[in-house]
């Protein structure tokens, strides 16, 4: 009788812990930190910002369907003062494709960006230009769901200005997601 008193009573504090986790699991789940679909405006640049180097504005729209990935899509600019060394500048438009990793559980949250965009350069001839990003960065929840986030990383970037070139940056980026 003892032996079915003593495993009655684990059984109900099993019960009790496993609907304890299972309530907090949903708590997780319904965590304002965490959205489906985000739209990121970011500002990333090399050298000292909009006076001299390669600066970029983007927008991008993200869908998550996990917590910790997330694949989006975007446009921007790109703008720079320093392709041939005589201080002429060049400004081009850019699509892009973004894979996220991220982990929304914290009110800082670190993540991993790695894009894909092309470069529109019209003023040569009508040419995309290829090139690519990875960046490294946190992001910092506000009181609603939006963040902002902050990131170092390095861009790849191919040019076609008389001949092909390429070049490896490092970049700081800045950004807003709401």
């Amino acid at each position: 009788m003892k032996q079915v008193f003593k495993i009655a009573i684990a059984v109900i504090a099993l019960t009790g812990v496993c609907n304890s986790v299972m309530y907090a699991q949903d708590m997780v789940r319904e965590k304002p930190l965490f959205k489906k679909h985000r739209v990121d405006v970011e500002c990333a640049f090399f050298g000292a910002p909009v006076a001299w180097g390669l600066n970029t504005i983007s927008g991008i729209y993200t869908y998550n369907p996990a917590r910790w990935f997330g694949v989006g899509a975007g446009i921007g600019m790109t703008y720079s003062l320093m392709y041939d060394g005589d201080g002429s500048s060049w400004i081009m438009p850019n699509f892009l494709v973004r894979f996220k990793f991220e982990v929304p559980c914290r009110k800082v949250s670190p993540f991993m960006t790695l894009d894909a965009f092309g470069n529109l350069d019209f003023s040569v001839q009508d040419v995309i230009a290829p090139a690519g990003s990875a960046f490294l960065g946190v992001a910092i929840a506000l009181r609603n769901t939006d963040r902002v986030t902050v990131g170092i990383g390095g861009s790849l970037l191919t040019f076609n200005r008389g001949c092909i070139g390429a070049a490896m940056a490092p970049m700081l980026r800045v950004g807003y997601t709401f």
